[in-house]
Formats: C-alpha cells, structure tokens, sequence
C-alpha cells in the first residue's frame, strides 16, 4: 500500500489508473511526464546505446517485472529547515511484479554502472545527482530534489519511504 510510503507532509498525491489511462490516451503520453523521463533519462545514461533490453522496458516493462498497472503514484512535497529555504521533492512510485526481475533487468542495463547501486535498510537505489532511483521487491521510485540543496536528504527521505512510520504517512490521515 502505497500511502504507507508516501510521507504524510506531501501537499499533492496523485494516483494515475493506468490501465484506464492505457485504455483511452496513448502510453506515449505517460512516458513523457517529466518525472518519468527525467528519471528514464537519468537511467539510460548508464546504458550501452543498442542495449535491447532497454528498449524492451521502454515498450513494455511489465514483461521485465514492472506492474504498470493498476497504477502508478506520484507526490510532491517539500523539506522545511529552521535555516533553509524549503527545498521541494517530487517521487513516483510503480508497482513491481516482479523484483528479482527488476534486479537482473538493472544489472543488465547497467552492466558495470550495477556497481554503483547502493543498499539502504530494504531497498536498493542508484544515485543519479540529485534524482534517486531506488527499488525494493514491491515497487520502484524516481525520487527527485527540485535543488541540489536537497541532495543531501536524499538518503534519509528513501529511508522514510522504504522503511514507513505509519504515524508520519498519509495512511495516518486516513485512520
């Protein structure tokens, strides 16, 4: 359950039905959201150019163990400080069917690149600058700093995101 993730201080959730959305728009469309190909970009720069297996993510990652369906969750919020501007977040989650699948579909694209993810407490990610795309065996997050200020927090937010206190998620406004 995503809610359990998202943290209870985002000022827009959104939850995109997919299948619905698959139904009636072109999947063009969602693929070029700039969350989601700000974090495809990001990803591709550890890719070999030809690499078919991420051509076949692109076209249908649902066969590589990413559930698109039934939908896919974005949030925004920011990082308030007693000495800092806030600094604003922007995360999308996506179910995963499959994480092992997810796991060898990263080693494959990223080949020695793989040696750069790190391993938090539950979930694995892969600091891109101050975007983040980390993975556990139920779903997969492109988590990104509107500032390279907020590249710094980074590590702690995956951690509230992978490791929830239901009492600082949006699943408590709903209890």
């Amino acid at each position: 359950d995503t809610l359990k993730c998202i943290p209870q201080a985002s000022y827009c959730v959104v939850s995109l039905n997919t299948a619905n959305i698959a139904e009636k728009i072109d999947f063009n469309r969602i693929k070029s959201l700039p969350v989601i190909k700000t974090a495809f970009e990001e990803l591709k720069k550890g890719a070999r150019k030809d690499s078919t297996t991420l051509k076949k993510f692109y076209e249908d990652p649902n066969s590589l163990g990413v559930a698109l369906e039934p939908s896919v969750t974005a949030f925004f919020h920011f990082t308030e400080s007693e000495y800092e501007d806030p600094i604003g977040f922007v995360g999308a989650m996506i179910p995963l069917s499959n994480g092992v699948k997810f796991d060898i579909l990263l080693k494959n694209i990223l080949k020695g690149k793989y040696d750069d993810v790190k391993t938090g407490k539950n979930y694995k990610y892969l600091p891109q600058g101050r975007t983040v795309i980390a993975w556990n065996k139920n779903f997969l997050t492109f988590y990104t700093a509107f500032s390279h200020k907020g590249k710094h927090l980074l590590d702690e937010h995956l951690t509230s995101i992978y490791k929830p206190d239901a009492k600082q998620s949006l699943a408590a406004n709903n209890s």
